[in-house]
């Protein structure tokens, strides 16, 4: 009989230098897969500390068995509103709940800091379903899609009661 495989040891981080090549790498695999990298998604995957971290905002990654499988940025449009961005998790990793822990972290983040908004025009393949069940009070209000190289695309704003 087989040994059963141990469990995988998960763990969700916030920024350090350390992991910009990882938060890079994972969206740039998602971003060429399902769109076109833009010079921003250059500006932010090269020199996230200056364009999210150092502007209020936070980078969130998570790890499994100390390898970066998922991560999603959290930047700040004004002092009541975040943007969900950069989020993405390995194919490989995809199915294991970690879009929905990336969202949770996120979802925490912005209310500690007096969000009252949540927005994204993020591929709605990504965040759609960790939205709808990622465990905070908050009200899915518009969601539109198109369809775009087999991905949806959209835009939703979540209300983030106090």
């Amino acid at each position: 009989m087989p040994q059963p495989q141990p469990l995988p040891i998960v763990t969700l981080e916030t920024f350090s230098d350390a992991l910009q090549p990882a938060f890079a790498a994972l969206n740039r695999e998602w971003i060429e897969k399902y769109f076109e990298l833009e010079p921003t998604d250059r500006e932010q995957l090269d020199q996230p500390r200056r364009h999210i971290i150092d502007a209020g905002g936070e980078i969130f990654v998570l790890l499994e068995n100390g390898v970066a499988k998922g991560t999603c940025a959290m930047c700040r449009v004004d002092e009541r509103t975040f943007e969900l961005a950069k989020m993405a998790v390995s194919p490989s990793s995809q199915g294991r709940g970690y879009g929905h822990r990336l969202m949770e972290a996120a979802i925490t983040f912005a209310r500690a800091r007096g969000a009252a908004r949540l927005d994204s025009s993020g591929a709605a393949v990504a965040v759609d379903l960790q939205v709808t069940g990622a465990g905070a009070d908050h009200h899915l209000l518009d969601t539109r899609g198109i369809g775009i190289a087999g991905a949806l695309r959209a835009e939703f704003a979540v209300v983030i009661p106090g």
